[in-house]
């Protein structure tokens, strides 16, 4: 984000190596991040380690947070840790956001580009006492410009207008600490034809005019507590519960679509050691409610799933030696029973500032079939399910190297990972057959390479360069109903990334240059 221009959490990775954001269509403007191969369902993204982009608002979430209000993006390969839930299965991002006791009081922002793209941002933060603090985040964007460079009819970028804002509180004493608030969001899209109209039945008057339509609504509150012991900075009790209404209601031409979800989350975790700081252990449980009532066409999708948990896990910290995680939990759902979710991590530290990190796991995730797959429905296809709902479940194992040295008296790093991911039961999207969207359940693999050098010829000024190759496979049926394993549509298994930034003194001066390559793809 330091580096880049623009402007949400979609847009943040375009230096990073390990995360790829594409668009999964023009019509809809969606975006998709993969790791390790994989769709970013997998990817557990969470804010201030509340779970965030889920369910429904997989689809558009990673456009509902600004830049501007972003501090840190943290970004692990992988399992993550079980303290978090079940759900990360390829890797885990954790967003965190400006605190209401930040020092910067206001920063404004605003954005425009050729395309007609406008955006404002205004951060507040205001002290109010030695233990209250004010915090209020508020983003406004547009594109109103109706593009279309390669004149076929279409609009090259939908139209929207988003409205987002978060107002938090903070309290904070010696032994006590507490952040809650209120997050809304309102957002419409436009795409389709370039003589599409925001109001669906003009579209349909006349001459026919395929349009594509979105409307979303979103109120949520969140609160962390916990309880401090300033004489034992290693001891500590968190609870964080979060709770939402998330509305999105769609079309794709004459189909319909209509999204809602409301969920509560609530984490108590409890920390503290065992004799010395050397072991260290997490317990805790959790609780998750999802509601959902979607309707599709004629169809209409209603569940209910109630997701009590309870989680540990033990640390082993020898300084500069090594640092072990051992993790499990268990979850008790009331559609699929008690599942079971076991995670290690072990990070050593060798000579000459070498770093081998191992890490194995499972995870697992209830899939929201037509949330997480809008792009798709922008066609004539039918939509076929096959099988009763059930979760996705996968193992991961991996590995990382890090080698750190000089090069022309400059910090430099060498780094190596591969990431095995097995699923034993995979939601697959098969658009093989040119009349239909099938969705059924079979295997899926991903194997995941990458090597990526950091090195600093001279002050001020940064070289990254890096390889990636992915080989994901997952089953489709073929014409005769049977099942054979293809490598995975729209996955590029070779990328090349290159980057040099410079700044010159005191950073008034920022340059930075970004060339990418994407290998060939199967569509």
């Amino acid at each position: 984000l330091a580096k880049a221009a623009c402007c949400n959490l979609s847009e943040s990775f375009e230096t990073n190596a390990s995360v790829s954001v594409s668009y999964s269509d023009a019509i809809t403007g969606t975006k998709q991040i993969q790791m390790l191969g994989l769709a970013g369902q997998y990817v557990q993204i969470n804010t201030e380690n509340i779970p965030t982009i889920r369910g429904l608002n997989n689809t558009f979430g990673l456009n509902y947070i600004p830049g501007t209000w972003v501090t840190s993006i943290d970004v692990s390969k992988g399992v993550g840790s079980v303290v978090n839930g079940p759900e990360a299965m390829a890797g885990a991002i954790n967003v965190e956001l400006a605190k209401p006791d930040a020092p910067e009081k206001l920063y404004l922002n605003s954005y425009f580009n050729s395309f007609g793209r406008g955006e404002i941002n205004l951060n507040l933060a205001k002290k109010i006492n030695n233990k209250w603090s004010l915090g209020l985040l508020t983003h406004g964007s547009t594109l109103q410009t109706r593009l279309d460079k390669n004149k076929d009819g279409f609009l090259d970028l939908p139209l929207f207008s988003q409205v987002n804002g978060v107002n938090r509180w903070k309290y904070q004493t010696e032994r006590w600490m507490a952040q809650f608030g209120v997050k809304a969001l309102y957002e419409d899209r436009l795409g389709g034809q370039s003589t599409a109209h925001w109001n669906k039945a003009e579209n349909f008057v006349g001459k026919p005019v395929y349009a594509f339509g979105s409307t979303t609504k979103r109120v949520e509150f969140f609160s962390k507590t916990a309880q401090l012991f300033p004489e034992k900075p290693y001891k500590g009790i968190g609870l964080i519960i979060n709770a939402l209404a998330h509305q999105n209601d769609s079309y794709f031409g004459y189909r319909n679509y209509s999204g809602k979800q409301q969920s509560l989350y609530g984490n108590l975790i409890y920390q503290n050691i065992i004799g010395t700081t050397t072991h260290s252990y997490k317990i805790g449980s959790s609780f998750l409610l999802d509601d959902y009532t979607e309707r599709y066409t004629d169809s209409s999708f209603v569940r209910r799933e109630v997701v009590p948990g309870i989680f540990g896990e033990y640390t082993l910290a020898i300084p500069e030696k090594v640092t072990l995680v051992l993790g499990g939990r268990v979850d008790f759902h009331n559609l699929f029973g008690t599942i079971f979710t076991p995670r290690a991590h072990v990070l050593f530290h060798l000579p000459n500032d070498d770093h081998l990190r191992l890490s194995a796991g499972k995870g697992w995730r209830t899939p929201n079939s037509i949330a997480e797959n809008f792009g798709m429905l922008v066609n004539s296809r039918a939509l076929v399910f096959t099988g009763k709902l059930q979760p996705e479940e996968a193992w991961n194992f991996g590995a990382g190297y890090t080698h750190e040295f000089e090069l022309l008296g400059q910090p430099a790093d060498l780094s190596l990972d591969y990431y095995y991911t097995d699923f034993q039961r995979s939601l697959i999207v098969d658009m093989e057959n040119s009349q239909y969207i099938r969705m059924y359940y079979g295997v899926q693999t991903s194997h995941s390479f990458q090597v990526e050098a950091n090195v600093q010829p001279i002050k001020n000024m940064e070289i990254k360069l890096a390889y990636r190759r992915y080989e994901v496979k997952n089953d489709i049926r073929t014409f005769g109903n049977e099942t054979t394993l293809l490598p995975k549509m729209f996955v590029n298994p070779d990328r090349v990334l290159f980057n040099i930034g410079y700044a010159t003194k005191f950073e008034k001066w920022k340059f930075d240059f970004t060339w990418q390559w994407n290998g060939k793809r199967r569509i």
